[in-house]
């Protein structure tokens, strides 16, 4: 019998029993036991965050449920948001933060996670970053994650202060010239001054599609020249 809530997304320990190889190099799988379980699960190579060998263990979130078939992901939002809710625990209590949101796109080795504030003393992106960053520094991210980069940026109940802090937490507020949002259409249209953008690192567009995933929202970026 499992101690542990089968659910997707819910993260579970595992042991590795077999290496299974793929039609290609790369997309083979593992066979898994659930620890202290009967339970079997597949861990596809392409979600996993490394080589796995016999007996190796780790934990991994459900990413899929078929009848009796379980498939377990180390790539997927479910798998980065629960694991740094384990890892910054202590952060998160302390400081009245809440992850709410994981953004990732496939085959990209970097997320943005937006933390919510509920500290009166904690109002900015750089905040949030400046009271992560000691308890970061002690935690080995690659064994967690492997090669992966991180984003942590505000969360805000407003859409468009939330997509202007997952695209652009450094910028000052007066190179934007017009913010609007389509509720309809899910769409946020933004016009930048062009003749500021020396103080603005322009963004790719793979931040804009990690935005996008982040906030839930199409986002649509314009220069407008002011003078």
């Amino acid at each position: 019998m499992s101690i542990y809530l089968i659910k997707i997304g819910h993260l579970l320990p595992f042991i590795v029993l077999k290496s299974r190889p793929g039609s290609k190099p790369g997309h083979g799988s593992y066979l898994v036991k659930i620890l202290e379980s009967p339970l079997l699960a597949t861990l596809p190579k392409q979600l996993a965050i490394k080589n796995y060998h016999n007996e190796d263990t780790g934990l991994a979130a459900i990413q899929e449920m078929n009848g009796p078939r379980i498939t377990l992901s180390q790539r997927t939002p479910f798998y980065v948001r629960k694991m740094l809710e384990h890892l910054l625990a202590d952060a998160l209590k302390k400081h009245q933060l809440k992850i709410k949101h994981i953004g990732t796109s496939k085959g990209m080795p970097y997320y943005k996670v937006a933390v919510e504030s509920l500290s009166k003393d904690i109002t900015t992106n750089k905040d949030i970053r400046s009271v992560l960053k000691p308890y970061l520094a002690k935690i080995d991210l690659t064994e967690h994650f492997g090669r992966s980069l991180f984003s942590f940026v505000k969360y805000s109940k407003d859409i468009k202060e939330y997509v202007i802090n997952a695209l652009f937490p450094s910028t000052p507020p007066d190179i934007f010239y017009e913010i609007n949002y389509d509720e309809n259409l899910k769409k946020i249209s933004i016009l930048i001054d062009s003749n500021k953008t020396g103080t603005i690192l322009w963004t790719s567009a793979d931040e804009v599609a990690l935005a996008q995933k982040l906030c839930g929202v199409e986002i649509e970026i314009n220069k407008i020249n002011t003078k």
